[in-house]
């Protein structure tokens, strides 16, 4: 689990963005997996990175699949909003990661989020 700090009221904000096709957002451009990853699972298959973006309103998570196999996963997200195309108005997005890839997910902090957390869980 990883956990951001705490924002109050104050932390309104309004925020612009672009959304990835579905295609791009499996082979993503982004310096996120430039920094060291975390692993999230027992044998180092899957391993977690973010990044924040446009003064902590908003992260970038990046998942890796090192591995040769397809796991079926769900994003546990609170006090953070999914903006992607593919998975807008969903609360906790499942979704494929497939063998050797790399996935982002744009998140925004949702306006009043008190605790703010991402957490990806096998299904």
């Amino acid at each position: 689990v990883f956990s951001i700090m705490k924002y109050s009221l104050s932390s309104m904000f309004s925020l612009k963005y672009t959304i990835l096709s579905s295609e791009e957002n499996k082979i993503p451009e982004t310096k996120v997996f430039e920094e060291e990853g975390e692993q999230i699972d027992d044998n180092g298959y899957l391993y977690q990175y973010v990044q924040e973006v446009n003064d902590g309103k908003g992260y970038i998570i990046g998942l890796e699949n090192k591995s040769k196999f397809k796991f079926r996963l769900k994003l546990i997200l609170e006090g953070l909003t999914d903006v992607d195309a593919e998975f807008k108005g969903q609360l906790n997005p499942l979704f494929d990661s497939l063998p050797n890839s790399k996935r982002v997910f744009n998140v925004i902090v949702k306006p009043n989020a008190e605790d703010l957390s991402f957490e990806f869980t096998f299904t």
